[in-house]
């Protein structure tokens, strides 16, 4: 009996630790569980989150066009970039090249603009924005315009693509302010004849200081510098006559 005791109390011991050690492992197991399915739901989320579907034509547009239209010309020209590269033959991918344009020119990188606009009229001669396209190239050349005193390409080119662009579109609502551009630009390159004739008649070649003021007044007739060009034709002839009376006017014709 006493040993059958002694035999229960050991058991009941032995019980009693094997239950703490099945209850500290059940706490170890429990740790490492949720340290395993924590962890794995982050992964499982990272994983999915790289796996995400990229964006569309349409959200990138609409993202660009949001930059846009509070003057973010440079974030926006990166995402209409991103539309013509990624989605070449979304019905988006056209306004976006006309809009990359428009960044440039809205952001005064004139240069860089004009041969978008080119591009695009060149790719889309049929496109309802073709007249505005124009327009916005003349401008870029309008803008781009020097003083008298310097050369006058970029004259010309305003002249030469407003012209285009009233031919083509006789009834372009941009009719009006593009008349009125290209008399600007006859005024300036009107000046600028004015501006040689005169330094011509300063350096005394005045034969070509004649020609600068018929040039002038014959291609640039309704404009300012018409005046004064009349005015310094007198001064020129002035000064031959002068010239003519003294006896050192040989030398003067020898030269020039």
């Amino acid at each position: 009996m006493q040993l059958q005791g002694i035999l229960n109390a050991s058991e009941v011991k032995s019980a009693i630790c094997r239950g703490r050690i099945i209850k500290k492992c059940s706490g170890i197991f429990l740790l490492l569980f949720l340290s395993f399915y924590l962890g794995g739901c982050a992964s499982i989320s990272h994983w999915f989150k790289k796996q995400s579907a990229p964006p569309t034509a349409n959200l990138l547009y609409q993202k660009a066009m949001g930059y846009f239209s509070h003057g973010r010309y440079v974030l926006a020209q990166d995402l209409f970039k991103q539309i013509q590269d990624q989605f070449p033959f979304s019905p988006y991918a056209t306004l976006a090249s006309l809009y990359y344009a428009d960044c440039k020119f809205y952001d005064g990188d004139y240069e860089e603009a004009i041969p978008l606009y080119e591009e695009f009229i060149r790719l889309h001669p049929a496109n309802q924005f073709v007249p505005y396209a124009l327009f916005q190239e003349g401008s870029c050349y309008f803008n781009l315009m020097c003083s008298p005193d310097r050369d006058q390409t970029n004259t010309h080119k305003t002249i030469e693509i407003y012209e285009r662009l009233l031919n083509q579109f006789p009834n372009t609502p941009y009719k009006k302010e593009v008349i009125r551009r290209i008399s600007i630009a006859r005024e300036r390159l009107a000046e600028h004849e004015l501006v040689v004739a005169n330094w011509y008649y300063r350096t005394n070649q005045l034969p070509q200081a004649i020609y600068r003021c018929k040039y002038l007044m014959t291609h640039y007739p309704n404009t300012p510098a018409v005046k004064k060009a009349k005015v310094l034709l007198k001064k020129v002839a002035k000064r031959q006559t002068f010239l003519k009376k003294h006896k050192w006017y040989w030398w003067y014709n020898l030269f020039n």
